[in-house]
């Protein structure tokens, strides 16, 4: 009877290895999901404070074309009559002197706006999939040590009730 209760801890010790395996694995897959979401928060930051600037950016009066684009149509280049021309030829002088001074800024403040917004999104598609990793990783523990547990305590129980008999 007394190798039964060796056995016992022998087999208990064995299991306990494989548990302690799970356990690490589940871990390291926590502290990479851990990760995975401070560098998440850093990137909504930065996409936050990004599409603000294109936001306010966007409102002032810098970032609106000359208002002579107003009239323009499809039809206003081939304008014949004379002040109709003059009037669309000095829009296209204000247009070419000024179109980078408007329009290469708003677009630059949209353009990283939507990089991070990309970015972030991505982030967070790695993030859930680490989540996922470690929510299973940490069942798969819970399982495995639930399952040695309720064997170790079956042997165990086999082992007093032979002591018993004896």
């Amino acid at each position: 009877t007394r190798m039964l209760f060796v056995n016992c801890f022998e087999t208990a010790n064995e299991s306990l290895k494989v548990v302690a395996e799970y356990r690490e694995t589940m871990k390291a897959n926590r502290e990479e999901h851990g990760v995975c979401r401070s560098k998440e928060a850093g990137m909504e930051h930065d996409r936050s404070k990004s599409c603000s600037h294109y936001e306010s950016y966007r409102l002032t009066a810098a970032a609106r074309p000359p208002s002579c684009m107003q009239k323009m149509t499809q039809d206003w280049p081939s304008a014949t009559e004379m002040h109709v021309k003059r009037e669309m030829e000095g829009c296209l002088e204000q247009l070419n002197a000024t179109a980078l001074g408007w329009l290469a800024p708003l677009h630059e403040h949209y353009r990283q706006c939507k990089e991070k917004s990309s970015k972030l999104t991505e982030s967070s598609i790695n993030c859930t999939a680490k989540q996922s990793e470690f929510e299973h990783s940490f069942c798969t523990y819970d399982l495995k040590l639930t399952d040695t547990c309720v064997e170790l305590s079956r042997e165990f129980q086999q082992a007093v009730a032979m002591l018993n008999q004896t």
